[in-house]
């Protein structure tokens, strides 16, 4: 029985430790693969295009979005940027098939104001995270 309680913690810190490597991994890849443009000066756009790159799978589904470290985020698929230094302000996928889950990673959108994610076929609970978006005026699921 002590066995089974040991592996436990070890497992539990493997994920931990790959859940980790995957969050640096993508903000490395939005630091030099072109999404985000003079990272060194705006690291909370390399943190919002972090947050972006690891909900775009599960937020997706079966659907396909364009966000990607090659491509600015400036050009990414339904997001606005906006300020000095530029954040993501605004998530705007009415109606682009979606039929993933609402990511908790969302909620690390620290400058959204809006966000819409209406007449989509996502499923699943609201995560807890999104109360993290103190800066959201408008929401609509």
């Amino acid at each position: 029985m002590s066995k089974c309680i040991r592996a436990i913690p070890f497992f539990m810190a493997i994920l931990l430790v790959g859940i980790a490597s995957s969050a640096s991994a993508q903000s490395l890849e939005c630091e030099a693969g072109g999404a985000v443009t003079d990272a060194a000066n705006n690291p909370g756009l390399v943190a919002d295009c972090t947050a972006l790159l690891a909900a775009r799978d599960m937020l997706a589904g079966t659907a396909t979005l364009n966000w990607s470290a090659d491509l600015a985020i400036e050009n990414w698929q339904g997001v606005g940027t906006a300020g000095t230094p530029r954040r993501v302000t605004s998530l705007t996928l009415y109606r682009d098939r979606l039929t993933g889950k609402i990511p908790a990673e969302l909620g690390r959108l620290t400058n959204l104001e809006s966000l819409y994610l209406a007449s989509n076929y996502l499923t699943g609970p609201i995560p807890a995270e999104m109360g993290r978006l103190t800066n959201l005026e408008s929401l609509s699921l």
